[in-house]
């Protein structure tokens, strides 16, 4: 699985995950690569993180953390904002985003 953010500052990743995505995997994709990541720029005390609510980012061990790292500052299932239901995924440009980083990744040459 493929993980990209948006952000006032510009995008972070791709960050990519084999395998499954199980709330374990997410948890540790957001712990060690995203959010170090979004530290290291500015006003990381004003983000917000935003997201859909699929299984494992409903994990409790997610949600744990996302309310530690983001106190009243998250939007998605349970989160300090809810998701609101039935909503459509994150916009048009979650699927334009996917499409452009699908495209130079695959572009991109591997040195094995």
């Amino acid at each position: 699985m493929g993980w990209g953010g948006v952000t006032y500052g510009g995008l972070i990743g791709p960050f990519f995950l084999e395998g499954c995505v199980t709330g374990e995997t997410y948890l540790k994709l957001l712990r060690e690569s995203v959010i170090p990541e979004l530290q290291r720029r500015e006003n990381f005390d004003e983000l917000w993180w935003q997201q859909d609510g699929a299984p494992p980012q409903f994990a409790n061990i997610v949600r744990t953390f996302l309310h530690q790292v983001f106190p009243q500052r998250w939007i998605g299932r349970r989160g300090s904002v809810e998701w609101p239901a039935r909503s459509p995924d994150i916009t048009h440009q979650n699927f334009s985003f996917g499409v452009t980083s699908k495209t130079r990744c695959t572009l991109i040459p591997l040195i094995v």
